[in-house]
């Protein structure tokens, strides 16, 4: 399916023709003052305004129990409105969860998490937005999410469903967030269009995105991240981690991340921990013009990637002015890093990757090499199937550097 297609079948929710009125929190008892519990009376005007708007224009107080989102809902939050929550200590939450759900609508959302108001000591499971198990038709307009515990926005299953299904997301911002920006989990058919994840930081693994399965059964089907901008993360600006994923269980993966443009994260693109002899993962992870700017350490880096028949395709690649940490190592500073450590038990063989059109704009001062393509370990060969094709700009005095790797070179 098509991204066009999908889009038309989100398109005919009903929400539109069946909303008769609409209603406000204030008429259920929310005071809205930014200071006031308004959390049972919030409750009681999403489970009252089922089928009709539900029309949020002030700051409303809630605990760390958050909303739970009913089935043919749709909240509209005013300009300058938001839910925040309460001082807290609670290292699990979620602010609005939709949850084994389906047509959904909720526009302008802002939701803050006040991390600064949480006394918890550990856990990394607090979100903003949480949406799993749905069953179809679920959009998320313009939403906001601060401050979280964990994730602005967590896409993933529950024990009813084991992953969501027609999901649409656009133009989400996340600020400040401890865990993610946003985590996909499990999902059948996701868009995101334009979103801006910010300032991740906290605690592992601090990314914009991470698209990181929890289980063997976990599904990655028709994922598209369009246009996403990613800025100053403290882990990837846009990490995938399979490392879970593998199993018994056969798994087709189909991700499509067009248009990323990274700043100042500790790395702009980490794909990780991907063992094709533990199970039968296949599928194409592609990635079109992603944009590396003054990142940390690399621009894009694969790591403990496996030669199975899973396939990613890197296009158009450009990193800019990486290594701003000035490391000396060969791998920390490298552009472009596809390596397995020092000290690693894995010995399945890596690879299955191509990168097409590369170009590095840092300063042969700032790296050793412009691409690092090596077993730290020595394996002889243990990287195989590397394609890189059409072998654009490089800075002069940063070679390639690929001593027990096979590597295709293609012009």
């Amino acid at each position: 399916m098509q991204r066009r297609e999908f889009l038309k079948t989100l398109a005919v929710v009903p929400l539109g023709a069946d909303i008769v009125e609409s209603v406000t929190p204030e008429k259920f008892g929310a005071v809205g003052d930014g200071i006031t519990d308004d959390t049972a009376a919030l409750q009681k005007a999403v489970n009252e305004a089922v089928g009709k708007r539900l029309v949020l224009s002030r700051i409303y107080r809630l605990t760390s129990a958050g909303l739970t989102i009913p089935s043919n809902s749709h909240l509209f939050f005013t300009n300058n409105s938001r839910l925040e929550l309460l001082a807290h200590s609670a290292k699990a939450y979620q602010i609005l969860r939709v949850h084994d759900v389906g047509n959904v609508l909720i526009e302008n959302a802002s939701v803050n998490g006040r991390r600064d108001l949480n006394s918890a000591v550990g856990g990394e499971w607090g979100m903003g937005i949480s949406v799993c198990g749905t069953t179809g038709q679920v959009r998320i307009i313009n939403p906001v999410t601060a401050n979280c515990w964990g994730d602005g926005i967590y896409v993933g299953s529950t024990k009813t469903q084991g992953y969501c299904e027609d999901v649409y997301i656009s133009k989400h911002q996340a600020e400040n967030n401890r865990r993610q920006g946003m985590s996909v989990i499990s999902v059948k058919r996701l868009v995101v269009d334009d979103p801006i994840w910010v300032n991740t930081n906290g605690t592992a693994p601090r990314a914009g995105l991470d698209i990181e399965p929890n289980k063997n059964t976990d599904r990655l089907d028709f994922i598209r991240i369009n246009n996403p901008k990613t800025i100053n993360c403290a882990g990837a600006g846009i990490g995938i981690v399979l490392g879970a994923l593998t199993g018994a269980a056969d798994s087709v993966v189909d991700i499509r991340i067009s248009g990323h443009e990274d700043s100042g994260s500790a790395v702009a693109v980490e794909f990780v921990n991907y063992d094709p002899t533990a199970g039968n993962i296949s599928g194409v992870i592609e990635f079109l013009s992603p944009t590396s700017k003054r990142a940390k350490s690399n621009g894009i880096a694969f790591r403990e990637w496996g030669l199975g028949r899973l396939r990613v395709k890197v296009l158009n690649p450009t990193v800019v002015d990486n290594n701003t940490s000035a490391s000396k190592s060969a791998a920390a500073s490298a552009p472009i890093l596809i390596s397995r450590a020092l000290g690693s038990r894995n010995t399945y063989l890596m690879g299955g990757i191509l990168i097409e059109n590369p170009v590095v704009q840092t300063p042969n001062t700032a790296i050793v090499n412009s691409i690092v393509i090596n077993d730290f370990t020595a394996r002889a060969t243990a990287i195989q199937d590397v394609t890189i094709r059409k072998m654009g700009r490089m800075p002069p005095g940063a070679p390639m550097f690929m001593p027990n790797a096979v590597v295709h070179l293609e012009q």
